[in-house]
């Protein structure tokens, strides 16, 4: 009567052989970090057509009732919802303010000798503004920057990933040959030892 055999142990299979591209003696490096993705970037606040307007008017106000309850009426309304009609409408004012201020100062001569000047500027404030530019009036126009500062705030640098290692150099099959210099002619053969005679 055969007795049953016992269930053998599953066979292991052999090692894979090493491959040619590596060699105990190499050295792979270290390995690439992983790339970071980028990060989103912070939209800047926009510039809408009605905020374009409203700080037309801010300025516009100044040649129809002096520049004063226009442009501090805007403000007030608008400084909490829009910095850039806030900073128009601020910088107006002051503008206004500071010329009525050296005007009765010096009892109307500097009014008189810079009234071309604050209607110019004033002109020049109305179009940038309709156009959408933060442009700044002389002497106030950094001040009323400084109180609403607007699309002054910077994105966050993006991620970069890492560049990849350099390929590894590879010995060139082909190598620089080294020209050899002209071998000298052998001598002709002379048996009688007499010396050769010359054609020249």
């Amino acid at each position: 009567m055969e007795q049953p055999s016992s269930p053998s142990a599953p066979e292991t299979p052999p090692p894979a052989p090493p491959s040619a591209s590596t060699s105990p003696f190499s050295n792979p490096g270290p390995s690439p970090a992983p790339a970071t993705p980028p990060q989103p970037i912070a939209a800047a606040p926009t510039v809408t057509s009605e905020d374009r307007t409203l700080a037309l008017v801010a300025h516009g106000l100044t040649f129809i009732e002096g520049g004063f309850i226009g442009p501090l009426v805007l403000y007030l309304l608008k400084k909490k919802e829009s910095d850039f009609v806030a900073f128009h409408a601020l910088q107006s004012l002051a503008f206004t303010g500071l010329y009525f201020l050296l005007t009765f100062l010096t009892c109307g001569l500097l009014g008189l000798a810079l009234v071309i000047p604050y209607v110019v500027f004033e002109i020049i404030a109305c179009i940038r503004a309709y156009e959408g530019e933060w442009y700044e009036l002389p002497i106030v126009g950094a001040w009323a920057r400084r109180k609403h500062p607007g699309n002054t705030m910077t994105a966050p640098p993006m991620a970069r990933p890492p560049s990849p290692p350099p390929p590894p150099v590879e010995p060139s099959p082909y190598h620089p040959i080294t020209p050899l210099a002209p071998a000298p002619l052998p001598a002709a053969p002379n048996p009688t030892g007499a010396p050769m005679p010359r054609f020249y």
